[in-house]
């Protein structure tokens, strides 16, 4: 598996076993009930509520003397929440909730598997909150929000 989908599954189950609910009331706010999935959906696909996706977006490489780069893997977080009285509150809470966990979770773990099957065990070094946006209410009793979030990891060329 590659890294850019590693890093991104393992987000998607660090997520799930961090917002639930035996840390409600503890760490966090909300219970998301293992309702966090690695795909990009459209509002009409979200079965359950609250829920969280994880999307890949851009990378981009810093490369290093002998063959070493970081790179900055972009990812997208989207939060799905609805109610008709407080949409926009639960919103807020989860926000609130994944800036805790990127605070505790900035050396997150996760495997990568090269062209002959062999698996190493890698940690991203750093995750950036970029930007938070939300809908603002406009698609109320729903409400959506995102962030960006940028992911630093490295990786030592294959000419090397």
């Amino acid at each position: 598996m590659s890294a850019r989908s590693s890093i991104k599954n393992a987000l998607v189950a660090a997520l799930n076993a961090e917002l639930s609910a035996e840390n409600v009331g503890e760490k966090y706010h909300t219970d998301i009930d293992n309702n966090t999935l690695g795909d990009t959906l459209f509002m009409d696909s979200i079965e359950a509520f609250p829920g969280i996706t994880v999307g890949l977006g851009p990378e981009r490489p810093e490369y290093q003397p002998g063959g070493f780069r970081w790179n900055f893997l972009t990812l997208y977080i989207r939060i799905y929440v609805k109610s008709e009285d407080e949409s926009e509150e639960q919103l807020e809470l989860i926000i609130s909730d994944l800036k805790t966990f990127i605070d505790n979770f900035e050396n997150l773990a996760y495997t990568v598997t090269d062209p002959k099957g062999n698996v190493t065990n890698k940690t991203v070094t750093q995750i950036t909150l970029k930007s938070i946006t939300t809908d603002e209410g406009l698609a109320k009793p729903l409400g959506v929000g995102e962030l960006n979030v940028e992911l630093r990891y490295a990786e030592h060329s294959t000419r090397y």
